[in-house]
């Protein structure tokens, strides 16, 4: 097992970076330095065939290439059966090797099946899953017709997931483990959101369920983009060109989704606050709420102040933070359901700061600590009394007395006052109704 996680990780290094004398450096120099199948190709130490052959491994290694040939596929157990058969009669142990040899050999044209799900990247895990379940694991020999890499081609060169990087090589592996890399680097949001078209979300499920590489190009991707009675193996232009647009259309919108949900949180944020852009939020929060943050005790309004009026973030990792602090999740793993609670949310901590600032500006000007209570309808009315303890008229604290009393005897005082305000709020805009007419 630990020489077949340095087959993988540290293949091209002489003596796959093993020193000493541990058993696994040991079984390496019987089976691949003495028979030549780990050798220098151009300065770079690389698995090949055993070429010359001084101990007649040639074979075992022809017969792996002509079963994966003549058969498409086969499971490690059944290549291992196969290589057990006379007149070769190799033991399960270097058969394994034998087969992770030739895999990375041929990587250009022979896949990895993990329980018939492709593994676009190799990895030492695999081969430590492999050691113990070669069952689970199978070879998919993937060369294809002329047909099929003229599509090939055209995917390579025409894909704008691209971008401005380097383009895989026409080869079906290199294609597919290319658009598996792009998937990979997709946020969580763009991978479950629903709000993508129906070619978008089948094209998304495909790559979810991982369909061995031939099927993933020339049937299930040709399905999601409409081409499901279409070989895209037989020569045709037209289908060619109508799965291009179809894919980049779809990649696109997927590669969008994100994007577009930040610009909605940004939008949530600027709404709340009613600022035309988000540097002009964060300096208002800067110069204007920061000023007055030691006196906020309420811990989910002193954190927003504090984050909001950071100057070191970036524009971008200011909303993740400001996201990730209203919802408890990094903006990336947002569902769809979370974005209208963090518009739901800002616009509830945004009023409550607008009021909290008011509050403070009031105070600043008073020589006593004062209260200010709002009193808001469905309609939009909004009332601000500012009261100043210890400053009422001696007949105006007589009748606060008397109202303390009659409360006193309520359940739920604080809902019994509120109800009375919110009456008083109501004659006083139905009053100012009435003397507009």
């Amino acid at each position: 097992m630990k020489l077949l996680e340095a087959m993988v990780q540290t293949e091209a290094t002489p003596y796959l970076g093993m020193t000493g004398a541990p058993p696994e450096r040991s079984i390496y120099l019987s089976m691949f330095q003495a028979s030549n199948m780990h050798r220098d190709a151009g300065g770079v130490p690389k698995f090949m065939p055993p070429k010359p052959d001084p101990k007649n491994w040639m074979p075992a290694w022809d017969a792996i290439e002509g079963l994966l040939k003549t058969r498409g596929a086969a499971t490690f157990e059944e290549i291992m059966a196969v290589l057990a058969m006379p007149p070769i009669g190799l033991r399960k142990g270097p058969a394994l090797l034998l087969i992770s040899a030739f895999m990375l050999h041929r990587r250009q044209v022979v896949a990895l099946l993990e329980r018939s799900s492709f593994q676009p990247d190799i990895t030492g895990a695999h081969f430590m899953r492999l050691a113990k379940s070669p069952s689970n694991f199978s070879l998919r020999y993937i060369g294809t017709s002329k047909s099929a890499t003229d599509v090939l081609q055209r995917l390579s060169a025409d894909l704008d997931i691209w971008g401005d990087g380097p383009k895989p090589q026409p080869i079906l592996k290199d294609v597919v483990e290319a658009m598996y890399r792009w998937w990979a680097t997709l946020p969580t949001y763009a991978k479950e959101t629903g709000t993508l078209s129906k070619t978008a979300k089948d094209l998304r499920d495909i790559f979810r369920k991982a369909h061995e590489p031939v099927d993933f190009i020339f049937k299930q991707v040709p399905q999601a983009c409409g081409l499901e009675n279409v070989d895209l193996q037989r020569k045709d232009t037209n289908h060619s060109d109508r799965l291009i647009e179809t894919l980049n259309e779809a990649f696109q919108e997927i590669g969008d989704a994100f994007r577009h949900l930040r610009s909605r949180a940004e939008t949530s944020l600027l709404d709340a606050f009613d600022a035309l852009t988000t540097a002009a939020l964060r300096s208002t929060i800067r110069n204007e709420y920061a000023t007055h943050r030691l006196h906020l005790s309420e811990y989910r309004l002193r954190t927003f102040v504090d984050r909001a009026s950071d100057n070191e973030m970036s524009d971008d990792v200011w909303l993740d933070s400001m996201a990730s602090l209203l919802t408890g999740k990094r903006l990336d793993a947002w569902q769809d359901d979370t974005a209208d609670a963090f518009g739901f949310e800002v616009k509830a901590v945004g009023g409550r700061l607008t009021r909290w600032l008011a509050h403070m500006r009031v105070q600043v000007a008073s020589e006593v600590k004062i209260v200010t209570v709002h009193i808001v309808d469905t309609a939009g009315h909004e009332r601000m009394v500012v009261v100043r303890p210890g400053t009422l008229a001696k007949d105006a604290a007589v009748t606060v007395g008397e109202i303390r009393k009659i409360l006193a005897r309520a359940k739920d005082p604080a809902s019994v006052l509120a109800h009375v305000m919110a009456d008083r709020l109501t004659e006083s805009e139905s009053k100012e109704k009435a003397d507009g007419r």
